[in-house]
């Protein structure tokens, strides 16, 4: 027994005994006293050392309170005799009394210190349960690993590949038929239930991020099927419109038979035009798509320099081939330069011009606005469209994505525009933003940073109308 083990239980003694001589020092003054209530008062001293502290203590309480009943209260007083048969009964009873109540005040206590134990397991178990579930699947065991050292104490917790279990430590990681490894504990728990609890809580936490990946996996998977058919039923529906008036012209072309009310240098003039221009389409539709794969490789290499914004959206305009008519520009004077690779940002902006024209009649107007703004130039273009409903607000970015509606204004398209735009506009550390009122149109904007010492580019505001 430890040293410390020793001394409480020689200071529990020296209550027990004290307890009995405070009884003693009570009612030995008493002239009066009723003697059976003096034995019951012993008992109860008895009763408490006995639930108090157990059995030898209790016993040796038991031991001092019938010699001290006997000697002080039990006529003849100040002997030890033991003439009367009522002495032997006090003493037995005090004896029984002890031993019983100190058997049951072991058993209370030890079902009370085994109800403890139980709850601390349960709650380390909850705790092992938490860690399992907030464990990334693709780092599961070593997370797992931690969290038992930390929450059961051990010195070391390893899960290893399925070999022989059982003893040293040892538990095999089950789930049903699945063999997921060996839990090895050092040192192992105090009773082998413990290890098989441990041992099924690791095995559910390790079979859940298996699952999670597998499920991650297998929605990655229709993920990129999905994005494979529509981007082949976009392209194929993109490529099959120039494609087919390029035959046509190639066809005449090719033919001896011309409309005999025009010359061949005229018709053959029209039917290249046509060529080129469809030629032209099919090259932007490729040049989107590489575009898109640049940027959601992060393979877009920037060129930032100081750029003066006007020839920027001038370059955007030319990009995007709209009428001269619907475009109404508004930039501020005395704008400071900006830092950005320019031909990137007219093609980001490019783009949203040609989504305002896709998604709004094809009379109305087209605004484009350049001011400064707290530490950048402000750029926005704005549509006078039927604008974004709320629901379709979340999903304006995504690849291959385009409004029912677009499709009936302008039936072609990949609807990759805005995802180009805002992957050029991110490259340069600024944000894509959308304000959209329905029945008003919709507003497009982000802010370039200035350049550093960027001298202000001074002159009239230019506004086209």
């Amino acid at each position: 027994m430890p040293v410390q083990g020793k001394t409480r239980r020689v200071i529990q003694a020296v209550v027990a005994l004290g307890l009995t001589a405070a009884v003693t020092a009570v009612f030995r003054p008493l002239a009066d006293v009723n003697v059976t209530t003096v034995g019951f008062v012993y008992l109860l001293v008895v009763l408490a050392a006995a639930s108090l502290f157990g059995f030898p203590e209790a016993l040796l309480a038991s031991l001092a309170a019938a010699a001290q009943y006997n000697y002080f209260f039990l006529p003849p007083t100040y002997t030890f005799t033991i003439a009367d048969t009522r002495n032997w009964v006090a003493l037995a009873a005090f004896l029984i009394t002890a031993t019983v109540a100190s058997e049951l005040s072991a058993l209370a206590k030890r079902q009370a210190r085994e109800a403890e134990l139980r709850r601390r397991e349960l709650n380390r178990l909850y705790e092992l349960t938490r860690a399992g579930l907030l464990a990334d699947p693709e780092h599961t065991a070593p997370q797992l690993e931690r969290a038992l050292v930390t929450i059961f104490g051990l010195d070391d917790a390893r899960i290893e590949p399925a070999a022989a279990a059982g003893a040293g430590g040892r538990w095999p990681l089950r789930m049903g038929q699945n063999e997921l490894g060996v839990l090895r504990l050092q040192p192992p728990p105090a009773s082998p239930e413990s290890g098989e609890a441990i041992a099924s809580v690791v095995a559910i936490a390790l079979e859940r991020a298996r699952a999670l990946r597998e499920a991650s996996h297998l929605h990655g998977v229709r993920e990129s099927e999905a994005l494979k058919t529509a981007l082949l039923d976009s392209v194929t529906h993109d490529l099959r419109t120039p494609l087919t008036s390029i035959k046509a012209a190639v066809s005449s072309l090719r033919s001896e038979l011309m409309p005999p009310e025009r010359s061949d240098a005229e018709a053959r003039g029209e039917l290249l035009a046509v060529i080129d221009e469809e030629s032209d389409r099919l090259n932007q539709i490729l040049q989107h798509v590489l575009d898109m794969a640049r940027i959601e490789a992060g393979g877009l290499r920037l060129a930032p320099a100081a750029q003066a914004i006007a020839p920027i959206l001038e370059a955007a305009m030319a990009q995007a081939r709209l009428p001269a008519e619907r475009i109404q520009l508004d930039i501020a004077s005395d704008l400071p330069l900006v830092r950005a690779d320019g031909p990137l940002i007219s093609q980001a902006i490019a783009q949203l011009l040609t989504n305002a024209a896709a998604y709004s009649s094809p009379g109305s107007p087209i605004e484009i606005a350049a001011a400064e703004a707290a530490g950048g130039v402000t750029v926005a273009v704005r549509d006078r469209g039927p604008g974004i409903p709320a629901e379709q607000m979340p999903r304006i970015f995504e690849k291959f994505y385009r409004d029912p509606r677009a499709r009936q204004l302008r039936p072609e398209g990949l609807g990759m525009g805005l995802g180009i735009a805002r992957g050029i506009i991110q490259a340069h550390q600024a944000e894509l933003r959308v304000d959209s009122q329905p029945g008003e149109g919709s507003r497009f904007w982000f802010t370039l940073p200035l350049a550093a010492d960027a001298p202000v580019t001074h002159g009239q505001s230019h506004t086209h109308r």
